[in-house]
């Protein structure tokens, strides 16, 4: 099976190992020259707790060198998914399978637009990685299943899937067709509507605004609010189901960290707000179920970035 990893940063660098493992021909695709010439020259580098692996791998900045793909697993950002399909448009074909593994909510949608349904997957991953520097990712695997995907339609599992989930189990990676990928998707973004902008917004770290005045109370306000939105597209997830998942199997972990998108306001980057926040406010107004809080989150995050240039 030949797989495109598009967007080969350190999660994309990381799952790509998995499937290199696995005996997938992975081709990791990014802009990032410098991490893609020290693949190419040196390997790829992984390191986890327990080892250190170099990965005789290819990459490219340049799609037409990969060529079509059997599976394409679209890991950017999500402001960049529909520009980076556009601008490697030489990966896919009508028998590419496209998966997106994304942050956040609304990326399969812009697959849905893009490609027929039946080739489309998604998913949600549960692993933390970090790029030590070009060509060198350390990765953890976490104590849940680490990836969990599906396809457009529930009575369907595409026999790609089921192809890729063995690949990935060869590699050591707990990878899983799930149907119910939808309500794992949403748990994940309990965690990431709590704190991945809030903690960009106030300048501090996961635990830090937890513990602030006021900082739990909101983040009750905040996941309130997607569960509303939730439980009405027909998710299955309850106010103390997603509060439990974020408070006891994830913040004692990750208390010390500043979120993703926190490191984007750092540098001054664009957010994947529209995507977290963002997307809970615009399901709340196609469904008609008021989301102030989540409303009023996205357009100060809206506001922060686009006033970067004269921030003091």
């Amino acid at each position: 099976m030949k797989v495109a990893i598009l967007g080969s940063g350190a999660i994309g660098s990381f799952v790509g190992s998995g499937l290199l493992k696995g005996g997938a021909d992975v081709w990791f695709v990014d802009k990032y020259k410098d991490h893609v010439d020290a693949i190419n020259k040196n390997g790829l580098t992984v390191e986890t707790k327990d080892s250190k692996e170099v990965f005789k791998a290819k990459a490219t900045s340049v799609g037409a060198e990969a060529g079509v793909c059997d599976v394409v697993i679209i890991l950017v950002k999500g402001p960049q998914t529909k520009n980076s399909i556009e601008e490697y448009k030489e990966l896919f074909d009508d028998h590419t399978f496209v998966i997106t593994l994304q942050n956040g909510v609304g990326n399969a949608e812009i697959l849905f637009e893009k490609f027929a349904k039946d080739k489309v997957g998604y998913g949600v991953m549960h692993i933390a990685s970090k790029m030590i520097g070009p060509g060198h990712v350390s990765g953890i695997l976490t104590d849940h299943n680490d990836i969990l995907f599906r396809g457009s339609d529930p009575n369907v599992k595409p026999q790609v899937l089921a192809e890729l989930e063995e690949i990935f189990h060869k590699g050591g990676m707990r990878a899983y067709y799930n149907v119910e990928a939808d309500k794992f998707i949403w748990k994940k973004m309990v965690v990431n509507c709590a704190v991945n902008i809030t903690c960009g917004i106030v300048r501090c770290t996961i635990g830090q605004f937890h513990d602030a005045k006021d900082g739990e109370a909101l983040e009750k306000l905040i996941v309130k609010e997607l569960i509303e939105v939730v439980n009405a597209l027909g998710v299955d997830l309850t106010f103390e189901e997603g509060w439990k998942y974020y408070i006891e199997e994830n913040l004692p972990k990750i208390r010390p960290h500043y979120p993703s998108s926190t490191q984007d306001v750092m540098k001054k980057r664009e957010t994947e707000i529209d995507f977290i926040n963002g997307a809970v406010s615009r399901l709340g107004k196609q469904l008609g179920i008021p989301t102030p809080v989540n409303d009023t989150i996205t357009m100060l995050e809206h506001a922060l970035e686009d006033t970067y240039s004269v921030q003091f």
